[in-house]
């Protein structure tokens, strides 16, 4: 499986932290009743978000299931998982990215002095993070998660991250849970179909860099970004994943009716 492209972050202690809260519950069923929040934070000397500095913006559901809380916050955080760096709450994801924000800073400045056509960059940096219930079956719990992040480079980058979850005991649905045993296979073949349609591939068409997509060794791959509508299972690919910025993102839609033998 393709693994979510992660946002590589450092850490850091300069913060100006201000936290903004909405009140206003939203109920899904008798059981399922959640509040938006808000989760603000700047760097130090930050007069408003768009000034000249790094600001951290998080909206994300908060449930009465403490469970699902932590599920979804969790999962959060793992998508700014490194090697070196695995936050433990949204404080750590600012802390790193408002720290490598002040460290470019003074570089640029450093680099000003010494040289005095060096231009130092006057945009904002900006993370923001929005996670949403997107909907809801009999079964399931359907979260949508969108990245942003402006941090001094050629242009913004955008991800987006499915995250479903069951309703009985809030665990992450993987495809384990959807498939029959031994789905693979043939998941791959259809999936593989339907991606080449989309791309309008003939079968022999290589997936390799040579005609512009970065699957490892040219061989199709499903990832775990996935999600369902009325009528089939969607697999989502982000920007850099197994195509180029400029290709955008790769959104295929599998109808049950084609995995229906394969599906529980």
């Amino acid at each position: 499986m393709i693994k979510n492209l992660c946002i590589v972050l450092v850490f850091s202690s300069l913060l100006a932290c201000n936290n903004a809260k909405k009140t206003e519950n939203i109920n899904l069923t008798d059981s399922l009743t959640y509040t938006n929040k808000q989760f603000l934070i700047q760097n130090k000397g930050c007069v408003k978000e768009d000034s000249l500095c790094a600001t951290v913006k998080i909206d994300y559901p908060e449930f009465k299931e403490t469970k699902l809380n932590e599920a979804i916050k969790n999962d959060i955080l793992k998508l700014f998982e490194t090697e070196k760096e695995k936050p433990e709450n949204f404080e750590n994801i600012s802390e790193n990215f408002i720290s490598e924000y002040e460290k470019q800073k003074v570089e640029q400045i450093a680099g000003n002095k010494q040289d005095s056509t060096y231009q130092i960059s006057t945009l904002p940096w900006s993370l923001g993070i929005k996670a949403h219930v997107d909907s809801l079956s009999n079964k399931y719990i359907f979260v949508n998660t969108n990245t942003y992040q402006f941090a001094g480079g050629a242009h913004p980058v955008s991800f987006q991250y499915y995250f479903v979850y069951d309703k009985i005991n809030f665990n992450r649905i993987t495809l384990e849970d959807v498939f029959k045993a031994g789905f693979d296979e043939k998941l791959l073949k259809i999936a593989e179909a339907a991606f080449r349609k989309n791309e309008k591939l003939t079968p022999l068409v290589k997936l390799d860099e040579s005609n512009g997509y970065f699957f490892e060794n040219g061989k199709f791959l499903l990832n775990d970004n996935f999600t369902f509508s009325k009528t089939g299972i969607k697999f989502h690919y982000n920007v850099y994943e197994i195509k180029s910025y400029a290709d955008g993102p790769t959104t295929i839609e599998i109808p049950f009716s084609d995995i229906k033998d394969i599906l529980k």
